[in-house]
């Protein structure tokens, strides 16, 4: 018991110092003034390649935009 115990506080202690590494993105997209969103383009209606237009669309475009402009920045996919 006391190994399961110990093994769930290190997992836990591990994945609380990976996510503090990262707390200064929001100053460099806001110094950058644009939110960089990865998207493969691959997977309708997530995000696929419009045929006509050759540009990248669907939901995980739409919401990369929602947020981009909910912190006032532009999008730009990647």
């Amino acid at each position: 018991m006391r190994k399961i115990t110990a093994v769930a506080m290190a997992a836990l202690t591990l994945s609380v110092t990976a996510t503090s590494a990262f707390a200064d993105q929001l100053s460099d997209n806001k110094q950058r003034g644009s939110l960089i969103c990865g998207v493969l383009g691959t997977v309708e209606p997530f995000s696929f390649s419009n045929p006509q237009t050759r540009e990248v669309q669907g939901y995980d475009v739409d919401f990369c935009d929602a947020i981009a402009k909910s912190l006032g920045l532009t999008s730009t996919l990647a």
